[in-house]
């Protein structure tokens, strides 16, 4: 069998079959390289049990509140939150200096100062943790966060609030100057919980209230701020 040849725009002679083989080679090479790297990169890169999905979908639906031109307004969601993770929501204005929670969490039992990160600067912002966190450490108010989103807050006095009393399961936040309670919950034994967030501005303020749905009480508090948005809307009167 006689076997064929081309030239390169070099002048060099290759046999065709080689080249082929060469060229086959090559692809081999680099599409094992690109799996072997995605392989890696599953592996090593943190599991997410769909917590951080879960929290990306509630900072869109604040941020679509915020530009909702109703006041006030409120949507209702299905939510998880995993077993290992902590959701803070830190005022514009925070004070590093008060304890928010009272309960036990990733191992620690009391109440406790939850320092705003870092990388939230001077807004407010909604926190995902992981039980890497410690808290009581200023120097280390970075650690063990999943992700932090400040970008729809930017510019705006926001404070967060939740209700600590007829929801299940509560919020593990303490009372926040006889408005509500801090926004902290921890994901120990959450399932998929429906959760209602209501935005009012008031006085240069834009408050954002965030509380699971009891669904096993007809008169929980979600529902009765529901209620009373709903009827003001019906009779255009404000609540």
């Amino acid at each position: 069998m006689q076997t064929s040849f081309f030239k390169n725009n070099r002048g060099i002679t290759w046999p065709i079959k080689e080249s082929v083989f060469l060229v086959a080679a090559a692809f081999l090479i680099i599409g094992t390289f690109v799996f072997v790297n995605r392989l890696q990169a599953a592996v090593l890169s943190p599991k997410d049990d769909g917590s951080k999905a879960n929290f990306e979908m509630m900072y869109t639906k604040a941020k679509e509140l915020l530009s909702s031109p109703a006041n006030p307004d409120y949507k209702t969601f299905e939510y998880f939150l995993g077993n290992d993770k902590l959701l803070i929501g830190f005022d514009t204005y925070w004070n590093d200096e008060k304890k928010i929670t009272s309960g036990s969490f990733f191992g620690f039992v009391g109440s406790y100062n939850f320092y705003k990160p870092f990388q939230c600067g001077n807004e407010a912002c909604l926190c995902l943790y992981s039980n890497n966190y410690k808290p009581g450490d200023s120097a280390k108010r970075d650690e063990g966060v999943v992700s932090c989103r400040s970008q729809a807050f930017a510019g705006k006095n926001i404070a967060f609030l939740s209700e600590n009393g007829n929801v299940a399961p509560k919020t593990i936040g303490i009372n926040k100057d006889n408005t509500g309670s801090y926004l902290v919950f921890y994901g120990d034994g959450w399932r998929v919980q429906p959760m209602y967030m209501e935005k009012v501005y008031d006085g240069g303020k834009t408050y954002i209230y965030v509380s699971t749905i009891d669904i096993t009480k007809k008169d929980n508090a979600a529902n009765i701020r529901k209620k009373k948005i709903d009827y003001s809307r019906k009779n255009n009167q404000l609540p």
